[in-house]
């Protein structure tokens, strides 16, 4: 019941605000929202010689007076497999114009929550740097953990992503996830993609994928 309550708001949060956006005392906007599909390296969950990825990334943002609320969320579902699903949900406030705000981020699979963590989103960082994406610092009772989206523009219609999670537990080691990513544009709303998840830089283990991504 929580994460059926955690999905609502989150999808009501970017779906539902354009009958609030009429009022001059809130602007909303769609942040990314896109849905991937792509065939992996993989042993598919059913022993079919490879797997399928299905990720929906789903985002929206709001000023409302001073504050500026949003949220942002991937869910990823392997071989149409429900009980393969995990999600990272990034709810956000802060004040309007700063481009860094307070965070909670909770991820999930289709029967629980897995952590909780509380902190920071930055956006100001990667701006200077002239990239797009943000910084996440968030930490809880058992680990502390940065996570990174950094993406460039290389060449018109093609672009280059890096996404990162470094997590730090008190009283463990270190644990590292990274998902390179190089998208070129079909058309205005299609997409090409090649992927690779690699967890600890162990580039032998990591998962890779060839796909399309519709953007909405």
């Amino acid at each position: 019941m929580k994460i059926k309550t955690m999905l609502y708001v989150g999808l009501m949060s970017v779906l539902g605000y354009t009958a609030n956006a009429q009022n001059k005392f809130i602007d909303a906007s769609l942040g990314y929202n896109a849905l991937e599909t792509a065939v992996t390296n993989s042993e598919g969950t059913d022993n079919q010689a490879f797997g399928v990825r299905n990720r929906a990334l789903i985002a929206g943002d709001a000023n409302i007076g001073p504050v500026s609320v949003g949220y942002s969320g991937l869910h990823d579902i392997n071989d149409a497999d429900i009980n393969t699903y995990l999600s990272r949900n990034v709810a956000r406030a802060g004040i309007k114009g700063i481009k860094t705000s307070a965070a909670v981020i909770v991820k999930a699979t289709n029967k629980d929550i897995l952590d909780t963590k509380v902190g920071i989103r930055d956006q100001y960082l990667t701006g200077l740097l002239g990239l797009y994406g943000w910084v996440d610092i968030t930490a809880n009772s058992k680990a502390a953990n940065i996570t990174t989206f950094l993406g460039k523009e290389v060449a018109k219609g093609t672009s280059v992503e890096v996404f990162n999670s470094l997590e730090t537990p008190y009283k463990d080691a270190r644990s590292n996830y990274t998902e390179f990513q190089v998208n070129h544009d079909i058309a205005s709303h299609l997409a090409a993609f090649l992927r690779a998840e690699v967890s600890n830089l162990k580039f032998q283990k990591g998962t890779y994928m060839a796909g399309i991504s519709v953007k909405l």
